[in-house]
């Protein structure tokens, strides 16, 4: 983040009240070291790429995790350097970082998939902790799990509320707070009440409004229409879903205003949270759909 340029409100913050120095110093650091070690390994334009990648992963860590990023980088170098270096160049430097795809709409469909995979709550939560560091509020983040969700188990969504509930009150600086702690979580709006009727039916609505009870705050507009269109289709492909249903979402998605770019680009990312096999069972019907709506055009 440049200096001068002020933070979402829900950033995280480290204790000192800053953002993650760790990983910032990081960047710093892997530029020397590989821009030496490369000096030994060949071209200057590889060099340049390959420095390029590593930074472009570091910045784009930092912005989704924060200080849960550092962690992360942390627990692989302990495993393995080559664990460390898969996830910063492969995942975040060459996946991630693509400009296609913003950083903030690729927090959005992550959560999706992850609440439409279930039982994933360390990714859920560093993914929770980047839908707020890049711009998404509560609110949001809420609506996105609930729309995820649908056709889930309902533990599964009650232990998806968990973490985002935990996600919200420490960026609040309320680590540790207790679900429906008197005195702090706001009522559950109107809209998000028929969002959870709508979605769950009559006879789940009190067990999902008992799990949306703890968030702290309701701020902020709701998730738009375009980027509902977003999530529907990314809880689809995560899911495995029938091709015919994958190509309906496809087609709603370029219908809303979504680029063929911008969903080729979501599959692409699928790769890497729900894996190659999920992505392959939607080319498909993504290029059939693609074909299809290209043609209608002319």
């Amino acid at each position: 983040m440049q200096d001068g340029q002020q933070q979402p409100e829900y950033v995280e913050k480290s204790a000192s009240g800053g953002v993650s120095n760790k990983l910032a110093s990081a960047v710093r650091a892997w530029r020397r070291s590989w821009s030496a070690g490369s000096r030994r390994r060949g071209k200057s334009g590889q060099r340049d790429r390959h420095t390029g990648i590593r930074a472009d992963g570091l910045a784009a860590l930092e912005a989704i995790g924060g200080e849960k990023g550092d962690a992360l980088v942390g627990t692989l170098q302990r495993l393995s350097p080559e664990f460390a270096r898969l996830l910063i160049e492969q995942i975040y430097g060459e996946v991630i970082s693509r400009p296609a795809l913003s950083l903030k709409d690729r927090e959005l469909v992550t959560v999706a998939i992850l609440v439409a995979l279930g039982d994933v709550p360390s990714a859920l939560d560093l993914h929770c902790v980047g839908m707020l560091r890049t711009g998404w509020t509560p609110r949001e983040m809420t609506q996105v799990i609930l729309l995820a969700a649908v056709g889930a188990e309902m533990r599964s969504f009650e232990a998806s509320m968990v973490v985002a509930r935990n996600v919200v009150a420490k960026s609040r600086g309320r680590a540790g707070a207790t679900l429906r702690e008197p005195g702090h979580a706001q009522p559950i709006p109107e809209d998000i009440r028929e969002m959870a009727y709508l979605l769950f039916g009559a006879s789940r609505h009190t067990d999902v409004l008992l799990a949306l009870e703890g968030i702290e705050t309701w701020e902020g507009m709701p998730l738009g229409p375009r980027d509902r269109r977003l999530v529907e289709l990314s809880r689809t492909l995560a899911r495995g879903n029938e091709r015919s249903a994958i190509a309906s979402h496809l087609e709603r998605c370029l219908l809303a205003g979504w680029t063929q770019e911008q969903l080729v680009e979501l599959l692409m990312h699928m790769t890497v949270y729900a894996g190659w096999p999920l992505t392959l069972n939607a080319l498909q019907p993504a290029t059939a759909t693609f074909e299809r709506f290209s043609a209608q055009k002319t």
